[in-house]
């Protein structure tokens, strides 16, 4: 196991606020930025995630695995997520290992070529920046790392888009790999261009891709539909579980099946939204306050049926 990783930033977060909609839906995550190849990577207007890390615009330092593992346990929760242009440059088996050893879900967050073989995470999730990208290395093929893992099928994958405007021809490559599956793609949409163009790209790619969301201030498209009877399962607000109602990961109207996996809430609690205010970042160096910004708030209380977390700092 790696004995320490280059940290840039720690952050605490709703799941739905990564975003992840599928995997430990009403959960909180515990976020590692890692710089494994220099940061920031470039820049642009329109996303904060262009400027990686922005918000945790922080220096890398060393911290150690069992360090960062034992503050993610006592956090309370559910997925810890290592971030970066491609934080599999620095992670192994062991450390992912030891973190799942702990009872938390572990997702890797990538810009770059996704995981090799034999390191697979719980969720892989794919940042597609290629509109803003000047230099195409930064991508690095990131649809062809998408498609090997779809092929595989060892992680589940989400896919966040990010796009200055609503056309659907700007997202066709992704339909074409993701069209049919029950995999979602989150679309990022700088210019709304007035409301009926994000419309109109919903429509157009929710008929070949049943969990589509698109996040834009003012035309958000959040709910979860079942693809068999169109009744809505979960609704939401930008980074909260507002409700979900699937029974053992079926549409509670006609049964069908929808990939909702982990530990599944049929909200985010309101002590996680307290926690967290959607999204905390710290510098690498203030991991030991999080044992007591959580341990004054949480009394080392888990949701039931989570298992029990001692304090790190005794």
């Amino acid at each position: 196991m790696a004995s320490s990783l280059p940290v840039a930033g720690i952050g605490i977060s709703t799941v739905e606020n990564i975003p992840v909609f599928h995997y430990d839906p009403g959960g909180m995550a515990f976020r590692v930025i890692l710089a494994c190849r220099g940061s920031p990577l470039f820049e642009c207007s329109d996303f904060d995630i262009c400027a990686y890390g922005s918000p945790a615009a922080f220096q890398p330092h060393m911290v150690g695995v069992g360090e960062i593992v034992r503050r993610a346990v006592w956090s309370g929760a559910d997925m810890i997520v290592f971030e970066g242009l491609e934080p599999c440059k620095c992670l192994d088996r062991e450390t992912l290992e030891a973190a799942r050893g702990e009872g938390l879900h572990v997702a890797v967050r990538t810009f770059g070529s996704g995981c090799p073989a034999g390191l697979e995470p719980d969720v892989i999730i794919y940042d597609d920046i290629h509109e803003y990208a000047e230099d195409p290395s930064i991508i690095l093929d990131l649809q062809s790392s998408l498609e090997r893992s779809i092929r595989a099928g060892n992680s589940w994958v989400e896919v966040n888009a990010y796009i200055p405007d609503p056309r659907t021809a700007r997202i066709a490559g992704l339909l074409e790999i993701l069209g049919g599956k029950l995999y979602p793609l989150h679309v990022h949409v700088a210019n709304h261009m007035g409301g009926g163009p994000v419309r109109s790209l919903y429509e157009k790619a929710r008929r070949v891709l049943p969990h589509l969301y698109i996040h834009n201030p003012t035309y958000p498209y959040l709910e979860t539909y079942c693809p068999a009877c169109g009744k809505p399962v979960a609704m939401r607000e930008e980074g909260v579980l507002l409700k979900l109602e699937a029974r053992e990961g079926r549409c509670w109207n006609c049964g069908a099946e929808i990939p909702f996996h982990g530990r599944i809430r049929d909200k985010t609690p309101r002590r996680i939204i307290q926690l967290t205010g959607g999204g905390r970042w710290m510098h690498p160096l203030e991991l030991k306050a999080i044992g007591r910004l959580f341990s004054s708030r949480t009394s080392g209380r888990r949701d039931s049926g989570s298992p029990s977390r001692a304090s790190p700092d005794g």
